[in-house]
């Protein structure tokens, strides 16, 4: 009887080793697949990034994605945002855009 209940003990604790190491190397795995970004989340992001930076046709183009919701949900208060900034800095397109209503 000891030695059933020995052999079914150190199973389990061998089992549950077993199982927690599997674990960690699919974590470690999941961990390090790349995510890959669609082509519309990689020019938001892009735009996103020279739009801040103060390039003024990316701030159009950044308020065009949000009015239009070009891949991204539709926000008119971003939008027309990012419209005035263009327009603040001399790009004329922005300028027609300011009156997005909210």
């Amino acid at each position: 009887m000891k030695k059933r209940l020995t052999t079914f003990l150190v199973t389990g604790i061998m089992l549950t080793g077993c199982t927690k190491a599997i674990d960690t190397q699919m974590n470690s795995i999941h961990n390090k697949v790349p995510t890959v970004k669609s082509a519309v989340e990689k020019e938001f992001a892009d735009l996103t990034v020279q739009a801040n930076q103060g390039d003024t046709r990316s701030q159009y183009n950044l308020g065009m994605m949000y009015l239009f919701s070009h891949g991204i949900r539709q926000n008119t208060v971003i939008a027309k945002k990012y419209f005035i900034k263009a327009c603040d800095n001399g790009y004329q397109l922005g300028c027609k855009n300011t009156n997005v209503t909210d």
